[in-house]
Protein backbone atom coordinates (compact mmCIF):
# COMPACT_ATOMS: atom_id res chain seq x y z
CA UNK A 1 0.00 0.00 0.00
CA UNK A 2 2.76 2.25 0.90
CA UNK A 3 4.59 1.75 -2.69
CA UNK A 4 1.04 2.67 -4.41
CA UNK A 5 0.28 5.76 -1.84
CA UNK A 6 3.91 6.91 -3.38
CA UNK A 7 3.08 6.57 -6.62
CA UNK A 8 -0.01 7.90 -6.97
CA UNK A 9 1.61 11.38 -4.51
CA UNK A 10 4.78 11.20 -6.48
CA UNK A 11 6.77 10.55 -3.17
CA UNK A 12 10.07 8.32 -3.48
CA UNK A 13 9.82 4.93 -2.23
CA UNK A 14 10.93 4.53 0.96
CA UNK A 15 13.87 2.16 1.57
CA UNK A 16 12.89 0.78 4.69
CA UNK A 17 10.33 -1.72 3.11
CA UNK A 18 12.43 -3.64 0.28
CA UNK A 19 13.04 -6.42 2.28
CA UNK A 20 8.84 -6.96 2.51
CA UNK A 21 9.31 -6.09 -1.80
CA UNK A 22 10.72 -9.38 -2.18
CA UNK A 23 7.60 -11.29 -0.39
CA UNK A 24 4.81 -12.52 -2.83
CA UNK A 25 1.75 -14.75 -1.89
CA UNK A 26 1.92 -18.24 -3.54
CA UNK A 27 -1.33 -18.09 -4.92
CA UNK A 28 -3.46 -15.04 -6.19
CA UNK A 29 -5.55 -13.45 -3.93
CA UNK A 30 -9.15 -12.17 -4.82
CA UNK A 31 -11.36 -9.44 -3.40
CA UNK A 32 -15.00 -11.02 -2.33
CA UNK A 33 -16.70 -8.96 -5.12
CA UNK A 34 -14.04 -10.33 -8.06
CA UNK A 35 -15.08 -13.63 -7.03
CA UNK A 36 -19.28 -12.85 -6.83
CA UNK A 37 -18.75 -10.99 -10.18
CA UNK A 38 -16.46 -14.03 -11.93
CA UNK A 39 -18.58 -16.80 -10.30
CA UNK A 40 -21.96 -14.72 -11.85
CA UNK A 41 -20.77 -14.29 -15.22
CA UNK A 42 -18.30 -17.02 -15.79
CA UNK A 43 -16.13 -15.05 -18.26
CA UNK A 44 -13.06 -14.94 -19.14
CA UNK A 45 -13.13 -11.10 -20.53
CA UNK A 46 -14.17 -10.36 -16.92
CA UNK A 47 -11.04 -11.96 -15.26
CA UNK A 48 -8.89 -10.72 -18.57
CA UNK A 49 -10.83 -7.16 -17.56
CA UNK A 50 -10.18 -7.72 -13.79
CA UNK A 51 -6.11 -8.30 -14.58
CA UNK A 52 -5.92 -5.33 -16.60
CA UNK A 53 -7.16 -3.01 -14.17
CA UNK A 54 -5.40 -4.66 -11.21
CA UNK A 55 -3.02 -2.33 -8.97
CA UNK A 56 0.46 -3.11 -10.32
CA UNK A 57 1.99 -2.12 -7.01
CA UNK A 58 -0.53 -5.17 -5.56
CA UNK A 59 -0.35 -7.59 -8.09
CA UNK A 60 3.68 -8.00 -7.77
CA UNK A 61 2.92 -9.40 -4.07
CA UNK A 62 -0.14 -11.38 -5.75
CA UNK A 63 -2.91 -9.41 -4.87
CA UNK A 64 -5.84 -8.69 -7.19
CA UNK A 65 -7.33 -5.65 -6.05
CA UNK A 66 -8.13 -2.69 -8.76
CA UNK A 67 -9.85 -0.40 -5.99
CA UNK A 68 -8.77 0.75 -2.67
CA UNK A 69 -10.41 4.02 -2.15
CA UNK A 70 -14.29 3.64 -2.68
CA UNK A 71 -14.39 0.61 -0.46
CA UNK A 72 -17.59 0.15 1.98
Amino acid sequence: MVDYVSRMNDVTLCSDYDDLRKCKLSKPLFSSSIIALYSATKSDEVKNDILANTIPEFLQFNIVESEVRNVV
